[in-house]
C-alpha cells in the first residue's frame, strides 16, 4: 500500500530564496530593489529562524579612521583561515561590510554608538577593535539576534516579499543541468508545494545540529549541503567544523561571549590553574577558537572533568555593567554572580566553515543556483575569526540576491520535471524510530568527528553514518510529520557522510580540522576537499591552490571515492 501526497499547485516567481535568517532576508530585500516576484521559503518562521537569533549580535567591521584599515582585516581572515580561504570573497567581505553595516541601519537595525561612533570591541582573532555590536533592547539574550532580523522582516512584509513558513524543502528541482525550483512540504497543510524559479538562493544556513553538543538552533541540520549535493552541486571544506569554546550547559544552556578574554576573563582547570599560556604561549586567552576549543578539550581529557572554569573575576566592574549586563541578569536569576563565581564552560560546535563551491557573485557549480551565509564555504578558511559570520551575512546575502535577479533576467526558465509534481510514500512499521537514528547520528558525528580526530575514529564514524543512513529503511512511517523527519534526516546523513569523507581525505591538521594522527600542517595540502555526488556515491577530490595567492602554493592532487 502506497500514499500519494498531494501538491497543493505549482508557485511561480522569478526568485525563490530557501531560508529564513539574516543571510535570506539580506538576499530578500536585494532582489525586491530590482523584480516583483521575491518569494522566501523557510521550515521555521522567517525572521525567526536560525543561528542569527542566538548570535552576540555582534560583526566585524574595520575603520579606515583609524590605525586599523581593511587591509588589516583582510590580513587577519586569513591568518585565522590558515591560508585556505578564498581570498576573493575574503576581499569583498572586507570591503563591503562597513556600506552593508550602514545600510542595516537604515533598515532599521540599531547599533551601539558612543558620541555618534560605532563602538568598537577587540575580540580573538582580530588585530584591532573592529566589532561592533547591535543593540539587543528588550530581547532576552538567547535570542537577541533578533534585534536584527525582525527590523528586516518588517522591511521584507512592506516590500511585498511573498512569505512561505513552516515549509521544508526536499528537494531542488534541476532540468537541463538548470536549478529551476524546489519541492517543499507544507507542514500544517499537509501537502508538497512545487516551487517554480528562476533562479534560487540557498541561504538556510549549516549543520550543527548534525552533533550531539552544538550551540545552533533547532532548524540547522544541514539541509543546505545536503540539499546542493543532490542538485550536483560541489561544495568544499566540509572537514573544517568550528567549535565555540565558551558554551555554558548548566545551570543554563547560553554561549559566553569570547570579548570577555580581551577584557580581563581567563581560563582555569579544576585545580585552579590558569592554562591557555601552556597551549598558546603568545596569545594565551586570545587565541582562535580552534586553538582555545582543542586546549579545552584537552585539558578535559588529562583532568577527567566535564568542563573547565572561566574566571571573570579581573574583569571591570564597569565593563560587565556595560556590556555584559544581560548576561550578568540571566546568570544572577540562576543564582551565580558574573564577577565572582567560576562559570563552567565546554567547547560546542558552532558553525560550518565548509559549503557550497561559490564565486565572487555567489553563482554555485550549478547553472541558477546561488548561495550565501554559512552554507557555502571558501570565504573562512580553515577557521572562521570571530563576528565575521554576521559580516559574511548581510555582504554575501546582498551580492546573492543581486545577482540571482542578473540571472532570472538573462534566462527563459525551466519548468519542473513532472517528477517533482508529487510523493509517493510507503508507510510501513519498524522497529526502531526515527528519533532514534537521528540521535545516534548526532552521537556519532560528537564521538568521532569533533574536535579531535584520527583515521580510526574517523573510519569508525563513516561506518556507522552510513549504518544510520541505512536505519532508516526499518523505521516507522505512518505519518506526514514522520514524512517531513524521515526526509530531513537523510539529509543529515548526506551532509555528514561529506563531513566525515573530507576529514578522512586531509591527512594533516589545519585550523579546526585536527587529526592526532597527523597533528601537524602540511604545505602539501595547502587547498581545498571538494565532495561532490555522483549517482549515489560522494566524489572527494583535492584541489591544491593556485599560484596567484597570498600564501605558499603546493602542486599536490588527490582524489579518493567514500
Amino acid at each position: 500500500m502506497s500514499v500519494q501526497i498531494s501538491c497543493a499547485g505549482v508557485l511561480q516567481c522569478d526568485v525563490l530564496i530557501i531560508g529564513g535568517g539574516a543571510t535570506a532576508l539580506i538576499a530578500a530585500l536585494e532582489a525586491r530593489k530590482e523584480v516583483d516576484d521575491v518569494v522566501m521559503v523557510c521550515k521555521g518562521k522567517v525572521g525567526r529562524s536560525g543561528n542569527t537569533i542566538v548570535s552576540a549580535a555582534q560583526f566585524a567591521v574595520s575603520d579606515p579612521d583609524s590605525p586599523d584599515s581593511v587591509e588589516q582585516h583582510f590580513q587577519d581572515t586569513l591568518l585565522g583561515g590558515q591560508g585556505i580561504n578564498d581570498e576573493a570573497l575574503v576581499q569583498l567581505l572586507t570591503s563591503q561590510v562597513g556600506h552593508r553595516v550602514r545600510d542595516l541601519e537604515r533598515y532599521g537595525v540599531p547599533f551601539v554608538r558612543v558620541k555618534g561612533e560605532l563602538r568598537r570591541q577587540l575580540s580573538p582573532g582580530h588585530s584591532s577593535p573592529r566589532c561592533v555590536s547591535v543593540q539587543a533592547g528588550d530581547y532576552p539574550k538567547a535570542t537577541q539576534g533578533l534585534s536584527i532580523t525582525l527590523p528586516l522582516l518588517k522591511q521584507v512584509v512592506s516590500k511585498g516579499v511573498r512569505l512561505i513558513e513552516r515549509t521544508p524543502v526536499i528537494k531542488l528541482l534541476v532540468e537541463e543541468g538548470q536549478v529551476c525550483g524546489a519541492i517543499a512540504l507544507d507542514v500544517e497543510g499537509q501537502q508538497a508545494v512545487v516551487l517554480q524559479a528562476k533562479a534560487v538562493v540557498l541561504a538556510c544556513g549549516g549543520g550543527g545540529r548534525i552533533f550531539a553538543l552544538t550551540d545552533n538552533t533547532l532548524d540547522i541540520s544541514g539541509d543546505s549541503y545536503a540539499l546542493a549535493l543532490e542538485a550536483g552541486a560541489t561544495l568544499r571544506d566540509m572537514e573544517f567544523v568550528q567549535f565555540f569554546p565558551a558554551y555554558m550547559t548548566s545551570p543554563l544552556k547560553t554561549i559566553i561571549p569570547t570579548r570577555l578574554f580581551a577584557q580581563g576573563a581567563v581560563l582555569r582547570n579544576k585545580a585552579g590553574e590558569r592554562f591557555m599560556p601552556r597551549y598558546d604561549p603568545d596569545r594565551a586567552e586570545m587565541a582562535t577558537r580552534d586553538v582555545m576549543s582543542r586546549a579545552i578539550f584537552l585539558e578535559m581529557q588529562r583532568t577527567g572533568e566535564r568542563g573547565v572554569y572561566l574566571d571573570c573575576t579581573q574583569v571591570p566592574p564597569e565593563v560587565i555593567e556595560q556590556r555584559h549586563l544581560a548576561l550578568a541578569r540571566v546568570l544572577q536569576k540562576r543564582g551565580l554572580d558574573l564577577q565572582k563565581d567560576y562559570l563552567t564552560i565546554s567547547p560546542a560546535v558552532h558553525f560550518i566553515m565548509g559549503g557550497l563551491k561559490i564565486d565572487g557573485q555567489c553563482q554555485s557549480t550549478v547553472p541558477g543556483l546561488y548561495a550565501a551565509g554559512e552554507a557555502t564555504g571558501g570565504l573562512h578558511g580553515a577557521n572562521r575569526i570571530s563576528s565575521n559570520a554576521l559580516s559574511e551575512t548581510i555582504v554575501f546575502g546582498a551580492i546573492a540576491g543581486r545577482q540571482a535577479v542578473s540571472f532570472a533576467r538573462e534566462t527563459k526558465g525551466s519548468t519542473p520535471p513532472a517528477t517533482g509534481m508529487g510523493l509517493v510514500v510507503h508507510p510501513r512499521k519498524g522497529d526502531i524510530s526515527l528519533h532514534e537514528v537521528k540521535e545516534a547520528l548526532r552521537q556519532i558525528m560528537w564521538e568521532g568527528v569533533s574536535i579531535v580526530r584520527s583515521e580510526g575514529s574517523l573510519q569508525e564514524a563513516s561506518l556507522k553514518v552510513r549504518g544510520c543512513r541505512l536505519a532508516l529503511e526499518r523505521c516507522s512511517v505512518s505519518t506526514f510529520t514522520h514524512i517531513v523527519e524521515l526526509l530531513q534526516i537523510r539529509h543529515m546523513c548526506l551532509t555528514a557522510e561529506a563531513m566525515v569523507a573530507s576529514a578522512l581525505l586531509r591527512t594533516e591538521s589545519r585550523g579546526a580540522h585536527y587529526r592526532e594522527d597527523y597533528p601537524s600542517s602540511d604545505e602539501r595540502w595547502l587547498g581545498s576537499v571538494h565532495v561532490a555526488k555522483a549517482a549515489d556515491q560522494l566524489k572527494v577530490d583535492f584541489v591544491a591552490k593556485g599560484e596567484n595567492v597570498l600564501w605558499p602554493d603546493c602542486t599536490s592532487t588527490r582524489e579518493s571515492r567514500f
